[in-house]
């Protein structure tokens, strides 16, 4: 700008006759106000002229530096100063480009205004004091650097030289004409109060002498290179990663990534991190720096934890109802457990997170780096969460009444224990308190209190335990609960229940098919079969063992070491073809003995691990009483 505006109405008038375009940024707090009173200073005429912009961030690590592209800001001195020590936290190699005392500095409207009441002029002078006494006391403040004192003082100058030296007349019409009122100017205050302060205060001093009073942008307020205020979001930030953190520690230190709940769950156990992401993107320090990175980088992070646990919800759904697919399906059964293996369930998940990164986080992103407005990714990032909440609520909802009859019969904790081994039930209902918390975040993220943090750190909180904290609460709780219980149970003693006990067998296949592993239980029963028949198998027996539970995808595929796989398998080979040796006959008999005897010791440890984790259940302890009542009363048990 070749001419020096000495007030607004100089500066509207140079921009109308220049008939140039504008950058102004606008502190979000002043926005509204500048939309909505613009015109009391002259700013509807240059309108077409003026692009604003939000002064935050001040600057970004990726796009361009908008704190030199803009051609002003707006906003309180105090706030202009902080944005400028900002800019020059992220780019420290620039000297002198931004410099408070080389603006055109104007005054635009004042932060505050006293109206004196009808009381005595004593009164109002003392009170006026007062006031003038909080805004001074930081002028004479310590102006070393990298010491709080920085921001007060120039905090103080600011306040002293817009509100103090250049308040005029024009601000009081334009305050009548905003609040349509009538104000009476009274010089005789301050001419008072000017008076009183004569000595220390000088009240004729020019807004450049009142500038060159405040620090050099390079004049931080910490003795550290990068220097951010602490606010609630940043605690509730923080206090969220230290509870991910602290989540991680429990998970391996107590060996909980290998329990069965969690094992199930796969990749669900370790979302937190990308909780600890969108936490830390959250944070002032990455905020204010890389806007254009911090923003995307919370919505993405968001999207990950949405689409692996959709997944993961989907693919349980399908292990629940896996053997009536096989059974109604035309496909084979190779194809059924191929999209229930682990390499698909990886693909699939990476190739959900892609598909709903591009629908979800790459338009609000573009939109973002057009607009420079957050609050659209912030939109579409709660929204997506919202329905997805409403979604799993919604899943919930059905399933309830679904098996409303059985809850009716057997309780709430079968429905949300036994028949939910690895407890995605219990987690769906934590997901109706994200939902109250997110609505209630909502509700007040435009008023400055602390309860928009508490109830992010809920949020965080909440996400942690759906992801596996309320699994491991649950497992933790339940070695405590059954400590006294047997850690040890012969293999003995539970193939003897399995055969002679009808309701722990049934009990037993009960479960086994909860926790997707009802396998065992067939191929125990095929084996107790050949067993009891005393009878020699048959090449076609031993073939339909190796079709129906031992070749991969198979529809009853049992976890055996491979040497017993290749035992069976040599064996096939051998009777297959004829051999004239004497001893052949006695050879393969016992090869088929041991055989059968190895996949039933190995086949034991199977439902073992399953009977641990059965002994865990109300439904057990149920059945263990009648048990033992039967027992101590001589039935047959």
């Amino acid at each position: 700008m070749s001419q020096s505006p000495q007030n607004l109405d100089e500066f509207v008038q140079i921009i109308r006759n220049s008939n140039a375009t504008m950058r102004l940024a606008v502190t979000t707090t002043l926005k509204p106000w500048v939309e909505s009173y613009g015109y009391l200073y002259g700013f509807d005429s240059i309108r077409k002229q003026v692009n604003y912009e939000d002064l935050t961030p001040v600057s970004d690590c990726i796009k361009s530096d908008n704190m030199i592209e803009n051609d002003g800001f707006i906003g309180t001195a105090s706030s202009i100063s902080s944005a400028v020590k900002a800019h020059k936290m992220i780019y420290p190699e620039r000297k002198s480009e931004l410099e408070l005392r080389n603006f055109y500095s104007l005054r635009y409207i004042p932060k505050s205004l006293v109206v004196a009441s009808s009381v005595s002029m004593e009164q109002n002078v003392e009170f006026l004091s007062n006031i003038i006494d909080n805004n001074i006391g930081y002028l004479n403040a310590s102006s070393q650097c990298g010491t709080p004192q920085v921001l007060s003082r120039d905090a103080a100058w600011a306040r002293y030289g817009f509100s103090f030296v250049n308040f005029t007349v024009t601000d009081i019409r334009n305050v009548e004409r905003m609040y349509n009122i009538s104000i009476n100017f009274d010089n005789r205050y301050a001419n008072t109060v000017i008076e009183k302060y004569r000595n220390y205060v000088y009240f004729n001093e020019s807004m450049s002498s009142v500038l060159k009073q405040m620090s050099d942008s390079s004049c931080m307020q910490c003795p550290y290179e990068l220097c951010y205020a602490f606010g609630s979001q940043d605690y509730a930030s923080y206090i969220g990663v230290g509870i991910a953190i602290f989540y991680f520690i429990l998970l391996f230190s107590l060996g909980m990534f290998r329990s069965y709940s969690l094992k199930r769950r796969l990749f669900v156990p370790y979302l937190p991190l990308f909780g600890i992401l969108r936490n830390f993107s959250n944070t002032q320090m990455l905020s204010a720096s890389c806007q254009s990175v911090s923003r995307p980088m919370a919505l993405f992070a968001s999207i990950v934890i949405i689409a692996v646990y959709f997944f993961t919800i989907m693919r349980y759904v399908y292990m629940r109802n896996m053997y009536s697919f096989l059974s109604n399906s035309n496909k084979s059964t190779a194809f059924h457990k191929r999209i229930l293996s682990i390499p698909f369930a990886l693909s699939m998940s990476l190739a959900f997170i892609l598909v709903l990164s591009i629908i979800v986080v790459l338009p609000p992103t573009v939109a973002f780096e057009i607009f420079n407005d957050n609050n659209i990714i912030n939109g579409v990032g709660a929204g997506v969460i919202f329905l997805s909440l409403i979604s799993s609520v919604s899943f919930l909802m059905v399933d309830l009444f679904l098996n409303r009859n059985n809850i009716k019969r057997y309780g709430i904790l079968k429905f949300l224990f036994f028949d939910d081994p690895i407890y995605l039930r219990i987690d769906i209902a934590f997901q109706a308190m994200i939902l109250i918390f997110l609505i209630l975040y909502i509700s007040v993220s435009f008023v400055e209190t602390i309860f928009p943090a508490i109830m992010d750190v809920c949020i965080s909180i909440s996400v942690i335990l759906i992801c596996g904290g309320n699994a491991m609460i649950i497992e933790i709780s339940k070695k405590i609960i059954y400590k006294d219980r047997t850690a040890q149970t012969q293999q003995s003693d539970l193939e003897n229940l399995m055969e002679k006990n009808k309701e722990f067998y049934t009990l037993m296949s009960e479960y086994s098919r909860k926790e997707f592993s009802y396998e065992n239980v067939a191929f125990y029963d095929a084996i107790l079969d050949y067993k009891s028949s005393r009878k020699s198998l048959s090449l076609d027996d031993l073939k339909r063992i190796e079709t129906e539970f031992i070749h991969p995808f198979s529809k009853y595929e049992v976890n055996l070491p491979s040497q017993v796989k290749k035992d069976l398998s040599s064996l096939i080979q051998d009777l297959s073809v004829p051999s004239n040796q004497s001893d052949h006959e006695t050879k393969i008999k016992t090869r088929k003995h041991q055989l059968i005897e190895t996949m039933f010791l190995e086949l034991c440890k199977n439902l073992t691990d399953t009977f641990h984790r059965l002994k865990q259940t109300q439904q057990y302890s149920q059945w263990l009483a009648v048990y033992q009542l039967q027992k101590e009363n001589s039935l047959n048990v």
